[in-house]
């Protein structure tokens, strides 16, 4: 946001006045982190889609776990000699492996997009990959990854750590893609509750059908029909402004049964969903029940920070 100073003149006074101009909203940078998990290979899908339709650059990033290289954690001097046959850690190796497999990832991504004709850049990267990822995210405009890593098998219904801490503690639009490979985006769902910061929502929302012509969507959900009627106007108006056509839907109920019953009965392609980063209780609830929808869902869900 730009703050512009105002001279004018009052008379024989001179005035001031303080005006803020919004940027308008572009995505012109995509990051898209990739590691050898089918989820991050069909992120890398639908990362290719959005540039595409954004005219944007992708950025690739490959991170070199920095947990591989520490050996295990022992609280106890018993513990280590009970666990003496894995103490040594050829590091070396380690760190060479990884090289390898960063340079392979690297020559897959590069030949993808220069094959679909997109502008690329690719980076290899050592650290903590949640911390990592979300470093860099803040050079970009929109960030697309897979919900689970490499050890996906082992979750089951559970999301990777690099998810969940990613999902908490980024400041850029986030998507989040399932194992499902690339599937035709025709329609949106936006799932809005109103307040001051889903104003996000509506922007990068119009944002996206605007660039992309996909069908929208917008659901709204309240615990009394009055309350959803009332938030669902702010969202009517807002895109009867910007001339966007869209499906209104309202419903009463638990809010995760909802989403996912309409998301399947209107036949939705992704979910659009606000996810604060502020720290207050409700907050803290709106970020566990996205969590819980993406346990649920198999449809891309873009998370507006």
């Amino acid at each position: 946001m730009n703050i512009f100073l105002i001279l004018y003149f009052t008379g024989s006074k001179i005035a001031i006045k303080y005006e803020k101009k919004v940027a308008e909203m572009e995505i012109k940078k995509i990051l898209i982190p990739i590691g050898g998990s089918a989820y991050s290979k069909n992120a890398l899908q639908y990362a290719i889609l959005f540039a595409k339709k954004f005219e944007a650059e992708l950025l690739g990033i490959y991170v070199k776990d920095i947990r591989l290289f520490k050996g295990p954690q022992f609280s106890s001097v018993a513990d280590l000699f009970i666990s003496e046959p894995y103490f040594e850690i050829d590091r070396d190796n380690i760190e060479a492996s990884l090289n390898g497999r960063g340079a392979k990832i690297k020559d897959y991504f590069t030949s993808i997009c220069k094959n679909d004709g997109i502008k690329c850049s690719f980076q290899i990267q050592k650290g903590l990959v949640s911390d990592v990822i979300i470093d860099i995210a803040k050079e970009v405009d929109l960030v697309v990854m897979g919900k689970k890593g490499e050890h996906a098998n082992l979750l089951k219904r559970h999301l990777g750590s690099t998810c969940t801490r990613v999902i908490h503690n980024i400041n850029r639009p986030l998507v989040i893609v399932d194992h499902a490979p690339l599937q035709e985006i025709r329609k949106v769902l936006l799932c809005y509750a109103g307040g001051y910061f889903a104003q996000k929502a509506l922007d990068l929302t119009q944002y996206f059908i605007a660039k992309t012509g996909f069908g929208l969507s917008v659901l709204t959900i309240a615990t009394k029909q009055t309350i959803a009627i009332a938030v669902q106007k702010e969202a009517k108006k807002y895109f009867i402004s910007k001339n966007t056509k869209a499906n209104y839907l309202l419903t009463v109920g638990d809010v995760e049964k909802e989403i996912m019953k309409i998301a399947k009965t209107e036949d939705i392609d992704m979910l659009i969903t606000g996810a604060s980063m502020h720290k207050s209780y409700e907050d803290f609830l709106s970020l566990c029940l996205a969590n819980r929808i993406l346990y649920d869902s198999n449809i891309p869900i873009l998370f507006v920070r």
